[in-house]
């Protein structure tokens, strides 16, 4: 036999177990956003080359090294004037050089002292990373004009996903 007391205190239970699900769920969508999966980085693939680009980062159109030896590839820039406005802009050329000095695929994990580029092939003048290497045949020069140091590491970071295919 169920007297009042027992009733009203599953009363008082429902109503708490309801409300303690109430905070839960106001708790999950409070701290659903800050939860989230990052953006999926987009992957860009064009001349035998792949690479994953990070939000921000654009496939430009424009030759930036107008050499017809060594060959620009790919070119990808933020910002509308990259160079210029602290952007970044990283050029990738295909050359045809001797084998021996192109070494074998680095992992790109440090950044050295940029080198000041001349302008050559109507690259822009200025400091600039330089990384040279060889895989699948294919000999690659890459140039990597940031700014700002975080800028570049996060270049550094994107070019560990380049794949490269053989040409």
């Amino acid at each position: 036999m169920q007297t009042t007391t027992d009733a009203d205190r599953r009363l008082v239970r429902s109503v708490c177990v309801y409300r303690l699900a109430a905070v839960a769920a106001l708790i999950l969508v409070a701290t659903a956003p800050a939860s989230a999966p990052a953006a999926t980085p987009r992957m860009v693939t064009a001349h035998g080359l792949r690479i994953s680009l990070p939000t921000g980062w654009r496939v430009s159109n424009w030759t930036w090294s107008d050499c017809v030896e060594p060959a620009q590839t790919l070119a990808l820039v933020t910002g509308k004037h990259p160079v210029r406005s602290g952007g970044l802009l990283l050029v990738l050329d295909d050359t045809m050089g001797p084998p021996k000095a192109f070494p074998p695929r680095p992992t790109f994990r440090s950044l050295t002292k940029p080198v000041t580029l001349e302008g050559c092939c109507g690259t822009p003048a200025a400091a600039a990373y330089d990384f040279s290497l060889r895989e699948n045949g294919r000999n690659l020069r890459i140039y990597l004009w940031a700014r700002d140091r975080r800028v570049a590491k996060t270049a550094v970071a994107a070019l560990s996903t380049l794949r490269v295919s053989a040409g």
